[in-house]
């Protein structure tokens, strides 16, 4: 029988996994055009495997963690991995955004072009 501590790192894992990858896909949409960086190369790799380790972290949470402590340590490790490779996928998704002009050039003109439409707005 798990005990009411397992029972409240089981949910804490559960809830930050899940809150971990909504905030994730809130980011992809949210940044347009410069998510296709994030989402390709080598930065789009590691958020697929993140998403993978995550999810095997949840469900060796829900099935093995309460009944093994090696399963738990496994469980962990993979939640650990999970969460680092979607911040080093972030990351570089971001400094291949950086490094493309089409990535930088062209919300800056955007947001230009949109400046110049407001009457009274004085575009920099």
């Amino acid at each position: 029988m798990a005990t009411r501590a397992q029972v409240l790192a089981l949910l804490d894992s559960v809830i930050g996994a899940f809150t971990e990858y909504i905030s994730v896909q809130l980011l992809e949409k949210r940044l347009g055009m410069i998510a296709e960086a994030v989402q390709e190369g080598t930065a789009g790799a590691r958020l697929k495997i993140a998403k993978g380790l995550t999810a095997a972290g949840v469900i060796g949470a829900a099935t093995v963690a309460r009944r093994s402590r090696v399963g738990a340590a496994l469980t962990g490790a993979s939640l650990l991995a999970g969460s680092g490779f979607a911040r080093f996928g972030l990351f570089g998704g971001g400094m291949a955004s950086a490094q493309d002009p089409k990535y930088t050039v062209e919300p800056q003109r955007a947001r230009r072009r949109a400046a110049e439409r407001v009457p009274g707005l004085r575009a920099p």
